[in-house]
Formats: C-alpha cells, sequence, structure tokens
C-alpha cells in the first residue's frame, strides 16, 4: 500500500482490501469467527489516548487483523497518521478519516469518543494488539483450510501441484503472523556489481562446514550439523573516548584528562556500583586506542562527550551504544559526586582567585577588578591587602556601566624602602670591597656604574644579577624585591590565570584541590560577582553567567560535588550595539537550592538568597524539577505489579482509590517509585529511587570527524564518571559467517541484536575488500578504495548471507524465523551475536541465570531440530579481569547458566595486546577449550582489526600450541 501512494495511487478502503477474510464467515457452516471485539476496542481506544502507543503495535498489527471494518478503517487512518509523524488523538484520528471519506461510515466523531471512553489506560495496548492479532491468525487458518479442502476435490490437477499451492495456503498464514526481519544482504548494497571469480574452495575432507581458518578446521573438522558452538569473548575494545574528555580523580579532587591519565598511568576514577550508587575506584589499565571516527553527544543540562560510536551509555534499560541512542534518550548522569581535596590555601587566596576569574582584568600591566557593589569592592581590598606589605589597590577609573575599577599594583614608597634596606646591608659587607664588586659587574658584562647607585641607595640588583656576583663575591646580599614586582601577579601566574581573557577563563586546577569549606568559599565570592539570585513568577533561581563555556562547566562539576543539579544554557547578549554569545547556568531543583543557600551562599547578596531558600521550602510539591526517573520504569513497575490493581496499590501506598498514576505517561519522581518498591518490596526499585544517579536528556548527536581516542580499564564495575556522565568500557563470528557463505557458498542465517544491518554490512565489505572501517564510516574513500568496493558489491551481491537485526528476540521468535529462512533459501549456518541480548519468556530479572539456561538448551534444539550448527556469541564475566592470568575460562562465561553444558564446542579468544601494550603482534588466540566430539587445543590468527578481518597464520615459525586432549 505505502508503495501504491508512492505511485500517486490511494489506500482501498478496509470493505475492498480485506473482502477474502471476511468471507470466512460464510464457510464455516455458519459459525461465528474467532474475533474479539473488545480487544480491538481497546486497542484502538489506547492508541488514541497516547501518541506514542502507535510504536508498540505499528511492525505487528495490521488493519486487516480486525474482525469489524469500521475497527481496520479506524486503525488504518492511525498508521497514516504514524507515516506522516502527525500525532493520534481523538481530533486527528477524525480529521483523517474525514479527508477519506470514511467518518461518517464508521460512526462519526461519536464513535470514535466511545472508543477512547472504553479504556482507562494504554499501558496495555500491545496486549490488546496481541490478541487481536491471534484471532485475526485463527481466521487466517481457517480461510487456508478451506482452502486447501477446495483443493482436494481438483482431481484433474497433478497431485505435486496441489500440494504446492497448499503448502503455500498454509505458508500465507504462518508467513503473515510472523514478522518478517531477515533481509538479503544483496538488497542492502547500493547496487549490484558484476560476480568476480569466486575464491579458491576450502581444503575436502572436512565433513563440515568450513570455518575458513585452517588450524581450527583441522581441530573440529569443520562446523558440524546440529552442534552448538559458544564463541566467547571480553567486549570490543572500540569503546574510547578523546583525549581532552574530564574525568574527576576522587583521590585528589583534580580533573584529569583521560589523556594524561593514560600517558601517565595514574589516577582514580568515580565509578557506578551494581545499586546506582557513586564510588572511587582505580583503573587496571589505561590504554590508548589510536584515531577512530567520533560522535559528540550533548545533554538537556549542557553535559558535551565525544566518544566512538560504540562506546556504551547506561539508559534504564541497560548500556546502550552510541550509535543506538538518539534525540530524548534519557542516560544516566551522577547526582553528585562528593569528593573533595585535602588541600587549602590561605583565604585571601580563594577570593583572589575567585574575583579575578569573575570579573578581573589579567592582560594588563597590572591585575585589575570591576565591580559596582561597595561591600564586594571592599572585601576585594582586603583580599589583596593580605598578601602583604607593599601591595596598593588604587582606582583608576570606571568599568563597564560605570562600575569603578581597581588597579594592584607595588606601592613605590614601599619598594623604595626595601632598596634603602638593602643598601645598608650592602654598605655593611662589601663597601670596602667596592673594586671586587665593579670587577664582577665586568666579567659579568654590566655596568660597574651600577655599583654606586647601590651604595648610594637609589636602586638594587635583579635576583639573577645577585646570584652572579655572589659566585664572585661571597657574603653580596640577596634583593629583597624588585623593581615592577607585584606579588598578585605572580600569584595569578603561579596559578595559570595571567594573560588569561574573558572568553577562555577556566576554574583554576588548584581551587579542584581545596576541601570542601575553601571550594565553597570560592563559589561564594565568584556568585558574588556575575551569579544572580531571584524568584520569577513564583519560581526561585540562582543563576551564574559567563563569556567562557570552559568556566559554567567547570562551575556545574563544582556544584555537583556539593550534590546541587544545574542546567547549562546557551543565549544572545546585546553587547557595544550588537550581540555575543554566552552562557548561562542555573539551578532551579528545590533541594539543590536549599543546598546552595545553606552550604554555598552568595557575599553581598544575603537578602536575595534568602527569598529564594524561603520561596523552595514554601513549595508543596517540591519545587521546579526534573529529577525523575525516565518513563521506562513504568515496564519494570508494571512487571513488578503482576496481578495486583492499581486501585490496591493507590490504597496501599496511602493514596485515594481513584488516584491516577499516569501510568506511561509521566516520568514518576524517585519518592512515587520508593513508594510503589516499597508496597511491592522490590530492592531494584528501591535502588534506583535512592540512586546517585539523575537521568539527562539527550538532545543532539553529531559526527565529530576522526581523532585520537583513549580508555580505561575498571575492575569489577567496568564503568566510570567522564565529563559528568556515566560510560562504560564480533567481529571474529563475521568472518566466519563471510567463511562460510563467500567460501564454501553456504547460506547463513545472522541474527544481530546488538547491531544494526547497515553495521554489519559495512563491517563485511571492509573485510573483503581490505578497506579502513573509518573510511567507510565517513566516505573518505580514493581511487583505490572505490575500486576495492566495487569488488566487495560483487562478492557480497552473490553471498547468501541473511541479516535479522531485531533487538530483544526470544528463543521463539529465532525458532520460527530460522525455519522460515530455511524453507524459503535453505539453511546452513546459523550465527546468533549475542546470546545475552537474548530473552525467554516467562523469566523475570531475579532469574536471570535460569533464563540465560533456557536460552541455551533452546538454540541446542535448534540446531538439532534444524541439523544445522549454531554459534552464539556469549559474553565473558568480569572475574577475567581480576586474575594475573587474564586467559578465559569456562567458568568465566557470563550468567553461564547450563551454557557450558548445553554446548558443543565452546571457543574463547584472547588478545595478549589487549592487556600487554608492549605487545604489538596483532595475533589472537582461539582457545577451543570444549569440543565434545574432538580435540581441543590453541590456534593464533592474525588479527587485522581495521578491516574487521581475521587471518589465518602461519605457525611454522611461531610454535604452535597444539594441545590435544
Amino acid at each position: 500500500m505505502a508503495e501504491a501512494r508512492r505511485r500517486g495511487g490511494a489506500r482501498k478502503p478496509y470493505e475492498e482490501t480485506n473482502q477474502q477474510v471476511r468471507d470466512v464467515s460464510y464457510e464455516v457452516a455458519g459459525r461465528v469467527p474467532p474475533q474479539n471485539l473488545e480487544a480491538e476496542v481497546a486497542a484502538l481506544g489506547a492508541l488514541m489516548l497516547d501518541a506514542e502507543a502507535i510504536i508498540k503495535v505499528i511492525d505487528t498489527l495490521s488493519p486487516t487483523d480486525f474482525y469489524r471494518p469500521d475497527h481496520a478503517n479506524i486503525y488504518e487512518a492511525m498508521t497514516i497518521l504514524a507515516e506522516k509523524r502527525i500525532p493520534i488523538d481523538l481530533i486527528t484520528v477524525a480529521d483523517e478519516l474525514a479527508r477519506r471519506g470514511l467518518l461518517e461510515q464508521v460512526g462519526g466523531p461519536a464513535m470514535l469518543s466511545s472508543l477512547v471512553n472504553a479504556v482507562a489506560t494504554a499501558s496495555n495496548v500491545a496486549h490488546y494488539a496481541g490478541i487481536v492479532r491471534e484471532k485475526a491468525m485463527l481466521r487466517r487458518l481457517i480461510h487456508a483450510a478451506a482452502k486447501i479442502g477446495d483443493l482436494g476435490f481438483r482431481e484433474d490437477e497433478p497431485s505435486q501441484e496441489i500440494l504446492d499451492q497448499a503448502e503455500q495456503a498454509l505458508f500465507g498464514v504462518t508467513q503473515r503472523f510472523l514478522k518478517q526481519n531477515f533481509t538479503a544482504v544483496r538488497s542492502i548494497l547500493a547496487e549490484s556489481f558484476e560476480r568476480l571469480d569466486a575464491l579458491s574452495k576450502n581444503e575436502s575432507g572436512i565433513r563440515g562446514i568450513p570455518t575458513g581458518f585452517k588450524h581450527l578446521d583441522g581441530l573440529l573438522g569443520g562446523l558440524q550439523k546440529s552442534d552448538l558452538v559458544i564463541l566467547a569473548a571480553r567486549p570490543s575494545m572500540g569503546k574510547c573516548l578523546t583525549g581532552d574528555t574530564r574525568i574527576l580523580d576522587p583521590e585528589t579532587g583534580l580533573q584529569l584528562t583521560i589523556k594524561e591519565m593514560v600517558e601517565g598511568r595514574v589516577g582514580t576514577v568515580a565509578t557506578m556500583r551494581d545499586d546506582y550508587t557513586i564510588t572511587a575506584s582505580r583503573p587496571s589499565d589505561f590504554i590508548p586506542n589510536g584515531i577512530k571516527s567520533v560522535a559528540t553527544l550533548k545533554t538537556a543540562l549542557g553535559h558535551e562527550i565525544t566518544a566512538t560510536y560504540t562506546h556504551p551509555f547506561f539508559t534504564l534499560r541497560g548500556w546502550k551504544q552510541l550509535s543506538e541512542l538518539k534525540v530524548g534518550d534519557r542516560i544516566a548522569a551522577p547526582r553528585a559526586l562528593p569528593f573533595f581535596g585535602k588541600f587549602s590555601i590561605a583565604p585571601h587566596e580563594v577570593k583572589a582567585l575567585a574575583y579575578f576569574v569573575a570579573d578581573g582584568s589579567v592582560v594588563q600591566s597590572s591585575p585589575r577588578f570591576t565591580n559596582g557593589n561597595i561591600g564586594i569592592m571592599s572585601d576585594f581590598s582586603g583580599a589583596m591587602r593580605a598578601f602583604g606589605k607593599g601591595i596598593e589597590v588604587k582606582q583608576v577609573g570606571t568599568g563597564s556601566f560605570s562600575a569603578p575599577t581597581l588597579s594592584v599594583v607595588t606601592s613605590r614608597s614601599w619598594y623604595m624602602q626595601q632598596v634603602g634596606r638593602w643598601s645598608e646591608q650592602f654598605n655593611e659587607v662589601l663597601a670596602g670591597s667596592l673594586a671586587q664588586v665593579t670587577n664582577a659587574l665586568a666579567l659579568s658584562g654590566a655596568s660597574t656604574s651600577l655599583a654606586y647607585g647601590w651604595r648610594a641607595g637609589k636602586t638594587m640588583p635583579s635576583s639573577a644579577l645577585a646570584e652572579q656576583i655572589r659566585s664572585k663575591v661571597p657574603g653580596f646580599p640577596r634583593p629583597t624585591a624588585k623593581a615592577g614586582e607585584n606579588r598578585v601577579t605572580e600569584f595569578l601566574r603561579s596559578h595559570g590565570l595571567w594573560g588569561m581573557t574573558a572568553h577562555y577563563k577556566q576554574v583554576p586546577e588548584t581551587v579542584f584541590m581545596l576541601e570542601k569549606e575553601q571550594v565553597a568559599l570560592f563559589l561564594n565570592r565568584l556568585f558574588s560577582c556575575d551569579g544572580t539570585a531571584y524568584v520569577s513568577n513564583g519560581q526561585p533561581c540562582i543563576a551564574y553567567a559567563s563569556a567562557s563555556k570552559y568556566l559554567v562547566q567547570d562551575i556545574q562539576h563544582l556544584l555537583l560535588r556539593f550534590g546541587i543539579i544545574a542546567k547549562i544554557r546557551e543565549k544572545q547578549v546585546k553587547y557595544r550595539g550588537g550581540h555575543k554569545r554566552a552562557f548561562e547556568l542555573e539551578i532551579h531543583g528545590r533541594k539543590d537550592l536549599i543546598t546552595f543557600a545553606d552550604q554555598i551562599g552568595i557575599f553581598g547578596k544575603e537578602e536575595e538568597i534568602a527569598i529564594v531558600r524561603a520561596t523552595a521550602i514554601a513549595r508543596k510539591v517540591g519545587g521546579y524539577t526534573k529529577d525523575t526517573l525516565p518513563i521506562e520504569i513504568w515496564d519494570q513497575i508494571i512487571a513488578k505489579k503482576g496481578a495486583k490493581s492499581w486501585r490496591s496499590l493507590a490504597i496501599a501506598m496511602g493514596l485515594p482509590e481513584s488516584h491516577n498514576f499516569h501510568v506511561g505517561k509521566r516520568a514518576p519522581t524517585r519518592a512515587s517509585v520508593k513508594r510503589f518498591a516499597e508496597v511491592l518490596q522490590d530492592s531494584d526499585l528501591l535502588n534506583l529511587s535512592k540512586s546517585d544517579l539523575f537521568w539527562d536528556t539527550i538532545v543532539s548527536v553529531a559526527d565529530a570527524g576522526e581523532q585520537e581516542v583513549y580508555d580505561l580499564t575498571i575492575p569489577e564495575t567496568h564503568n566510570f564518571v567522564a565529563n559528568d556522565l556515566v560510560v562504560h568500557n564480533s567481529t571474529f563470528a563475521l568472518c566466519l559467517a563471510e567463511n562460510a557463505a563467500i567460501h564454501h557458498k553456504s547460506t547463513v542465517g545472522l541474527f544481530s541484536l546488538e547491531m544494526s544491518k547497515e553495521q554489519l554490512v559495512d563491517k563485511l565489505i571492509s573485510s573483503i575488500g581490505r578497506i579502513d572501517s573509518w573510511k567507510l564510516r565517513n566516505g573518505k574513500l580514493n581511487d583505490d578504495d572505490f575500486r576495492k568496493l566495487n569488488e566487495a558489491y560483487g562478492i557480497l551481491a552473490e553471498a547468501n548471507i541473511f541479516i535479522d537485526d531485531g533487538a530483544g528476540q526470544t528463543v521463539n521468535e529465532v525458532r520460527a524465523k530460522a525455519r522460515r529462512l530455511q524453507a524459503e533459501a535453505g539453511l546452513d549456518l546459523i550465527i546468533i551475536d549475542y546470546l545475552q541480548l537474548m530473552t525467554a519468556p516467562g523469566f523475570g530479572a531475579d532469574n536471570r541465570v535460569q533464563e540465560v539456561s533456557e536460552i541455551s538448551r533452546s538454540l541446542k534444539a535448534l540446531a538439532k531440530e534444524l541439523n544445522v550448527p549454531v554459534i552464539a556469541l556469549s559474553q565473558l564475566s568480569r572475574a577475567v579481569e581480576s586474575r594475573p592470568d587474564k586467559r578465559p575460562m569456562l567458568s568465566d562465561l557470563r550468567e553461564s547458566g547450563s551454557i557450558e553444558q548445553d554446548a558443543d564446542v565452546v571457543i574463547f579468544l584472547y588478545r595478549d595486546d589487549y592487556y600487554n601494550k608492549e605487545e604489538q603482534n596483532h595475533i589472537t588466540d582461539v582457545l577451543v577449550r570444549k569440543h565434545r566430539n574432538g580435540p581441543t587445543g590453541d590456534i593464533k590468527v592474525l588479527s587485522r582489526l581495521q578491516f574487521s578481518r581475521f587471518e589465518n597464520l602461519d605457525l611454522q615459525h611461531m610454535g604452535a600450541e597444539a594441545s590435544h586432549e
């Protein structure tokens, strides 16, 4: 039907397109065909209650699944709206039906209203749709049976043709009921090319399907029919961050870049534990990963991070790669990073850093400070004078908006006092040895007349010249000051502030190492200059504005150490008749405002802070906050609720019986989830409600080219906080598919539960054409690359590789699709990437080991039923990282359950250069640790990861390790 619209045609009403299904009632001796009108009504009503509900059913439910024609026409209108990205509700559906001339035919607006009123919530829409679909399947089965019965009376036709038509009729039912996800590789390629000469065939004498690795084939005899092969390894090393990514070191309080950590092999990190709390950990490995394609992710709070497309971020549904994330998704960020340094400096130095970062000028001959608040100017002057005698603060004019400007200089009278005192020492010690001094001056290349000025008390030497003279004239006094010296300037220079313009100002490194009270003092004085506290339309807010993006990001991080969530937004401000870019940091949350007022405050704006605090406390519903849990939490609540009614839960939670939880529509607060957890007695929900995580929303993901990237290995937790976001730390199986399909002409079914079909095809093209994978992602191909690309297209166009990239599939779905593929195209090999992403109905999160056991048993049964080898990729547990010898063992199979017992062959992959960076031999060990019907042993292959490829390795000079059991 979509194709018809592209050609300019229009959809036909349901009466015409679904006539054959409706006519079933005349073929079953007057009996009413299977149908459930209540479920049809509930499904349609739910779809109009929630505009997002259509996403849950559109791929599995079609208009022809509805028994009543008016229901079918209503649903078809909804699918048209969904395709046009128009929200589905009572008004838009009525408008679409009217446009198609069907509104009155379905019963008019009153009919649509009755559908909406017939259902209370949209959360069960998938269940309603499932009932409708099952009844439609039964009606189609009845129709197919009638057709087959009619075929049996055609005695004049060949029996073989009748059987084929009967089989097609029955197959059409199952094909309609199952969603088709397999896509032939040839259809993914942009165009077809002439087939190249096939590569040489594998050596004869192997009973199974050749793997393409001669030593592995020698050990296994190829991949044997009905075998379940487990291929396991630690997750890929492709998870990397760019070198400028900043990581809090909880031990010192410093913010180090990941490049500094990797190159220096130093530092600790903040990491998320299994109970969603944040703690400190020390990396076990520091990994430089070369140049890779990266993208920049930005969030609603203003966090930014640049990472490889495969780098995982934590969501409520587990770790998801950057390439899988989209705008609107919510990812985990720390809600608090309560780590401070142990360092302290004098209070006046803390104030000086804050004042010069905020309103200081540090690019002129002397430090300057501009501010219109008398109290702040007085406090600033006191802090400057605390640097010691000789510092003078004087007004030198007015700055922006006529605010006075103070200059910090060295007092001339104080300097001359220092000169006089030094001259007295000079005359006491060396007046009688003036000839020695003048001779030393001559040898150093300086004018001998300087000595007479020193003796007269008019000047004194520089420190460098004094040291030269001391080497020749022992006892020559060292100067106590120098002309033009400014202690404050030297202080600012030592902390990296001197010479920094407003757009590039940052929080000095020293501040990150300070103890909590001094960080609070720094922020207090910083906000006194460019910060505000106000109440607008009843909403309290504390804000800070700056021209420097780096500065507001640093402030946002420092506030996070106090457990204060702040948001950064970019804006345009008026400036000298035009506009300039500025950045504003805002604090809105009730708890955050109170914490700021109690622990930090703003000097000179105490009254404004008090009003903000009082307003925040007075808010009955907790004030303005977006510290909620993602809407996906409802799936977990519904699963834990089971058969309990929402009414009973409301009563148990002390709420009115009619309380509307807005299930699946609103993101619940922490307090609400905590109450659900207590009533349902669920520890995971309780941990989430109390977690140290804030669920930030993605606002953009943009390609950032190729950059140098780095990674860390964190023991046990395998994640760390970077740029104030929580981040985490299969190619061999694809090579097996390539070798079997291209070189052995086998038909391969590849279930990819992790990567998209486009990503897999890119990897196949990279492997076959020997083209760097990063070039394919960015399109930076030269003429030679295009030649290789054409050759790869030609080869892949002839390969019988079929890809199903549906996510979260059940064993039953995999079995049904594999059966269908075998019937349609033949099937020689099944590859599943990867086992832990599959699901088995009837198992909760608490029974994951039993669920994995059920999956592995089912996969073994599938291999036996279809009489083909099944290769299932599996992750290894973290235990392998904690051992000195990182080589995997059978016990390392993650959530293993009965994987080891069910498998006929277990193969591990081990790269020594992953753990030992001095090793650059690009050798991967293929460790056959279980072989039910033959020997085990270790095989070496050459890894060419830039081409997503493994190749045979000549072991003659490597010392093969063929240890058979």
